[in-house]
């Protein structure tokens, strides 16, 4: 068979440039993102088993390597650092055991009700209301409204980490810390933030996006930032109008962060799979729930009930079927 792979590439405005190259099956084969000088800024080459998962990304910074179980759940994931993590499962899709190896071994336990809500962490509790959102995990305390939408976060003193208010479409549209409050604006019915602007109506953010919801630029302070992202839309880069780079980002296949850098990093909030996360509370706000990375769940329980022709669907509080580096959700 003829090699029927084929190229593209985005141009930013700021001279920096991303090219893309898909396999025969139409898979990402590899992405690179070059800055203004022709420069390699990051590259990501993948590979693939026959059911589509990503078994191994080449990278400027070292090749990580994932393996799967029967049913596609991440069971194991190498770093480039030689770090390796592994991951069980029950039947029904649940974490039970985490284990992490980088020259020391560290095991976390995870145990379950029959709601399927995580009830303990290595023994520490953690307690629900009636309406399956997690109250309690022994560090946060979380409150929500009667539409089971987050609204407080408070520490273990009782003192409020963040509170959020949502419109009538039930997106976030303000979020209050010890730093102020930030209000939201959206563009028309969609889910992208065009602006943000502080108590005082002053803009202090500015962004676009693509077709695909994915972040363009970020605006801040009268200078404009260009995002750069891998296959899975992780914001790997950032670059400033000269196309240096301002912030850079390294997560495990769940999207806890395993690296942060750069005089931007902690400015810009969209992170990994282009997330909005919040440093406050160690949460990634998807619209729709709050996704813990740390444990690789939400918070709360999907709306949506599943198949019962699909057991892993069935369970409202796992994140992208175990299968966290192929795909994305909310």
């Amino acid at each position: 068979m003829a090699n029927s792979a084929w190229h593209c590439s985005i141009i930013h405005a700021n001279g920096t440039y991303t090219a893309y190259e898909y396999n025969d099956a139409n898979q990402l084969k590899s992405i690179k993102n070059f800055g203004a000088n022709g420069n390699v800024l990051n590259y990501f080459n993948y590979s693939y088993d026959a059911n589509g998962n990503i078994t191994s990304v080449e990278t400027n910074n070292g090749t990580i390597t994932y393996q799967y179980d029967a049913l596609n759940q991440l069971t194991k994931e190498t770093l480039a650092d030689g770090t390796t993590i592994t991951y069980e499962y029950d039947a029904v899709g649940n974490r039970t055991k985490k284990i992490v190896n980088n020259g020391t071994t560290t095991t976390t336990t995870y145990t379950y009700d029959a709601a399927d809500q995580l009830t303990a962490v290595n023994g520490q509790a953690y307690t629900y209301d009636a309406n399956g959102n997690l109250t309690n995990n022994g560090n946060k305390t979380f409150v929500y409204d009667d539409d089971n939408r987050l609204i407080e976060v408070k520490n273990v003193s009782g003192t409020t980490i963040a509170s959020f208010t949502y419109d009538q479409l039930g997106r976030r549209i303000n979020k209050t810390t010890s730093n102020g409050t930030i209000y939201y604006h959206y563009d028309g019915d969609s889910n992208q933030v065009l602006y943000e602007t502080d108590a005082n109506n002053n803009i202090v953010a500015e962004y676009t996006w693509d077709a695909y919801d994915h972040p363009i630029t970020m605006t801040k302070g009268g200078v404009t930032y260009y995002y750069h992202v891998n296959g899975h839309g992780d914001v790997t880069a950032l670059t400033d109008a000269s196309g240096n780079v301002v912030a850079e980002y390294q997560y495990d296949a769940w999207g806890n962060i395993l690296s942060k850098t750069g005089a931007m990093a902690s400015a810009n909030p969209y992170r990994y799979a282009g997330y909005y996360y919040d440093e406050e509370t160690g949460l990634y706000y998807l619209m729709a729930r709050y996704y813990d990375a740390n444990i690789g769940r939400f918070i709360t329980r999907d709306t949506f009930h599943g198949f019962e022709d699909d057991p892993q669907s069935l369970n409202q509080y796992a994140y992208g079927k175990n299968t966290p580096v192929t795909y994305i959700d909310q």
